[in-house]
């Protein structure tokens, strides 16, 4: 019976081994090859985007100006990406490494999805009026009230995830790996976390 038991036991862990190390495996694939494919495709697509909409023919249309802001936060949405998942698997944890990243990385990233996601709802709205107010389109959608959202949104976006560099303590001293880039306000960061992601996402 107990043979039985230990048989079972080993069948268990050697099927648990097993799946972990399949997990593993796609996580490495993912981070060290597809990731980096799909980064660099990115960047690529929409640094052509910005040459196209940025053409004299072009940028006088509105809606030019939110798609070359639209591509921009992209880029560097990515970016981000780069330095806060696909870098640290091969140089560490890169906000242990610099004051400056530990306090912002999270601040770039909710920047630029922001900026992303609201670009997005201008062009939306943009359109909006090309289809159905044709004839209002001239006197709300002009390059001055595009160029004065553009700001306005921007502002905006930057005032309201201020909060994030301020939750986080970074100690040059501390030894351990992993350890010098810490969060201290933790009600803070979960509070206006959850405000954070309403604004950028549910908000749109």
């Amino acid at each position: 019976m107990m043979d039985h038991i230990n048989i079972n036991n080993s069948t268990t862990m050697n099927n648990s081994s097993s799946s972990n190390n399949g997990s593993n495996m796609i996580v490495y694939v993912c981070i060290h090859f597809i990731m980096p494919c799909a980064v660099a495709i990115g960047i690529i697509g929409n640094l052509l985007s910005i040459l196209v909409f940025a053409q004299r023919e072009m940028i006088k249309f509105c809606v030019s100006i939110f798609t070359i802001v639209l591509a921009l936060s992209d880029i560097l949405l990515l970016i981000t990406s780069l330095f806060n998942i696909i870098l640290p698997e091969f140089f560490g944890v890169l906000s242990d490494r610099s004051a400056f990243w530990c306090h912002f990385h999270g601040y770039f990233d909710l920047l630029f999805a922001a900026l992303s996601g609201y670009s997005v709802v201008f062009i939306s709205v943009e359109r909006w009026f090309s289809v159905w107010k044709p004839f209002d389109k001239a006197k709300y959608v002009t390059f001055k009230t595009t160029i004065i959202t553009v700001i306005s949104y921007t502002s905006i976006s930057m005032i309201a995830f201020s909060w994030f560099p301020w939750t986080l303590n970074y100690s040059p001293k501390t030894s351990g790996s992993g350890d010098r880039c810490n969060l201290v306000l933790f009600t803070v960061y979960k509070v206006f976390g959850t405000i954070s992601v309403i604004f950028t996402y549910i908000g749109k």
